[in-house]
């Protein structure tokens, strides 16, 4: 299994800016519910593998759309655990 990052957006219409971005590029991502241990409030995340992550970024970056946060997806004893990487905003 490859290993998996979160990317979170200010807000759900950044996260659907990049969704058309990486679909057009033909990247592979997908779209989930966002972890409570990240963010207590309900939204909506973009899970990408790690390897992408420098290109989903450029991509993001050059069409001027913020990311907020960047997270590895760290299993441990069967449990993942979700430390922010990296804060864009």
């Amino acid at each position: 299994m490859s290993e998996l990052i979160f990317l979170t957006f200010p807000s759900i219409h950044h996260l659907l800016q990049l969704e058309d971005v990486l679909k057009k590029n033909s990247l592979k991502f997908q779209i989930i519910p966002l972890p409570r241990e990240i963010r207590s409030d309900c939204g909506t995340c973009l899970l990408i593998e790690k390897e992408a992550t420098k290109a989903v970024l450029a991509l993001a970056k050059n069409q001027g759309i913020p990311v907020e946060g960047v997270y590895p997806v760290t299993d441990e004893k069967k449990k993942r655990f979700y430390q922010k990487l990296l804060s864009l905003m």
